[in-house]
């Protein structure tokens, strides 16, 4: 159910709130629900971790994408070629990551809640960066027009 309804969700919320604070909160939330499994193992968390995890990975595509327009909105021909890079690095770091998890969790000994950590840690780590991003482009912009 997730999975289905992520993107709506995540395109309403861009139409609403803009596409940066959308991608800022859904970091938040998705660190957020991957880290729900390292406190327990309730059906009830369980289910609100996958449901909110589901909706936040395939929402992120429109939001990624309204963000790119977002920052290129007076760049129309660089918004195809930084989808084109977004889309690409999404596919490498997935991959990557994938396999890095695989490592870990291997040389873990199979700690699952090592995994659901670290996942929540880069998740919030990616939230600040969107964080910091936006403010030093905001500076950026702001000394130009001073």
């Amino acid at each position: 159910m997730g999975a289905l309804l992520g993107p709506i969700v995540a395109g309403h919320a861009v139409d609403r709130w803009s596409a940066r604070a959308t991608l800022i909160g859904a970091l938040i939330l998705q660190s957020l629900s991957v880290a729900l499994p390292a406190f327990g193992s309730s059906a009830l968390l369980l289910i609100c971790s996958s449901a909110l995890v589901g909706a936040c990975t395939i929402g992120i595509a429109p939001i990624v994408l309204g963000r790119t327009h977002e920052i290129l909105r007076h760049h129309p021909a660089a918004q195809a070629g930084a989808w084109r890079k977004a889309t690409a690095s999404f596919a490498i770091f997935q991959a990557t990551g994938a396999y890095g998890m695989s490592l870990i969790y291997n040389w873990s000994g199979g700690d699952y809640r090592l995994l659901f950590g670290l996942g929540a840690a880069a998740l919030a780590v990616a939230a600040v960066l969107a964080i910091l991003a936006g403010s030093r482009r905001g500076s950026e912009v702001q000394g130009r027009t001073a």
